[in-house]
């Protein structure tokens, strides 16, 4: 069997296990299972008569199965009432952000539009307008794009106030591959945590981004304080997250 079919097969089994943490909550689960019931039958076996054994440990598994029933059925009436709805914010949210996350798309001069790269250009100096301290601008090219990194980056040097060292480009992804963007992204905001930047100071720039790029990054703002954010054609920031909203 290939490596790829035995890594989706222990996935299957044991779920997508990322840490030590996760491996050891695995084999404490699998020895609960493996020694508590054989625990309680020998219990009950000092305990009660040999025959009523059996039927006391039907009726318990009855009633947990009835129990884990009425959890889940109440579990599942809960997420029932929830739907997501669009949160707008105003460019004072803009001052919170010390972490800028981008796609980046193959350059072009349009004759109306000028630089398609003058859209992140405008998002980078409004954030600076609004006091934001920047400390990273993470850039999740494309396939295609990558190769422009250094254009990119000599684009907005020459036209924005900023820093070199800021930028950081993340490896090349196909942008209508979304397993691979969810990956690439996850890892990237996983990254930022551990160096201790806050969910409400990580802001995701759709601009340069596909439509696939977008869902994927919309999906990132569920349940949490991470925001996300385009630039239109008459070069206005909008800011936005994807919110939960309980029914009454």
């Amino acid at each position: 069997m290939r490596t790829a079919e035995v890594q989706k097969n222990l996935r299957q089994l044991l779920g997508d296990i990322k840490s030590k943490e996760g491996l050891g909550i695995v084999l404490l689960v699998a020895i609960f299972y493996g020694w508590f019931p054989d625990s309680i039958k020998d219990l009950l076996s000092e305990l009660l008569p040999g025959k009523w054994v059996s039927l006391s440990l039907l009726a318990s598994s009855i009633v947990i199965l009835l129990i884990l029933y009425w959890l889940l059925k109440r579990l599942i009436s809960k997420i029932a009432g929830i739907k997501y709805e669009v949160e707008t914010y105003d460019q004072q949210e803009l001052k919170k952000v010390k972490v800028l996350m981008m796609g980046l798309s193959m350059p072009r001069q349009d004759p109306i539009q000028g630089h398609n790269w003058s859209q992140q250009e405008f998002l980078l100096k409004k954030c600076l307008e609004q006091g934001a301290k920047l400390k990273k601008i993470v850039v999740i090219p494309s396939l295609e794009s990558a190769k422009h990194s250094k254009d990119f980056v000599e684009y907005m040097r020459t036209r924005v106030d900023i820093e070199h060292d800021l930028f950081e480009f993340n490896e090349a992804v196909d942008y209508e591959d979304m397993l691979n963007l969810q990956r690439i992204f996850n890892k990237a905001i996983e990254s930022l945590k551990a160096q201790g930047y806050k969910e409400k100071e990580i802001l995701i720039d759709i601009t340069a981004g596909t439509k696939t790029f977008s869902m994927v990054a919309s999906s990132l703002t569920f349940d949490n304080d991470i925001r996300m954010c385009y630039v239109n054609n008459k070069k206005q920031v909008v800011i936005f997250d994807m919110v939960a909203v309980k029914e009454e």
